[in-house]
């Protein structure tokens, strides 16, 4: 019984894995073509504080849509029916958490490798 439930999750589980890579990459993405533009044209005219406020409603319509993008090209393997409702929204709250973790995880990286360049 338990086999057949594995290999009924395991589609739905790769599937928000590759929702949670999307919307990281968009993110991501878009965060660092972002940062390239405010640094060196925003940075040196405006300051530090006030070109992050510049960025953030651009990066607020960016999350939505990639979030919405989500939902729409990964989202049809997950039946939206009154009972499956509400694993509906735990399985975007886990997507949500997994491109977290995967923003962490990146920073994490670029952080020790850039400290490791300024070591060396």
């Amino acid at each position: 019984m338990s086999d057949v439930q594995d290999t009924a999750t395991r589609p739905m589980v790769m599937t928000g894995f590759k929702a949670a890579v999307a919307y990281f990459v968009l993110v991501l993405g878009t965060g660092f073509v972002l940062g390239t533009i405010r640094v060196p044209f925003l940075v040196p005219g405006l300051g530090e504080r006030y070109a992050e406020l510049l960025e953030m409603p651009i990066l607020l319509v960016v999350v939505v849509m990639a979030a919405r993008f989500g939902c729409r090209r990964y989202g049809s393997s997950i039946r939206r029916t009154t009972v499956q409702a509400s694993s509906c929204r735990i399985s975007r709250l886990l997507v949500g958490f997994a491109a977290l973790l995967m923003s962490v995880a990146a920073g994490l990286l670029l952080a020790a490798s850039a400290s490791k360049a300024q070591l060396m």
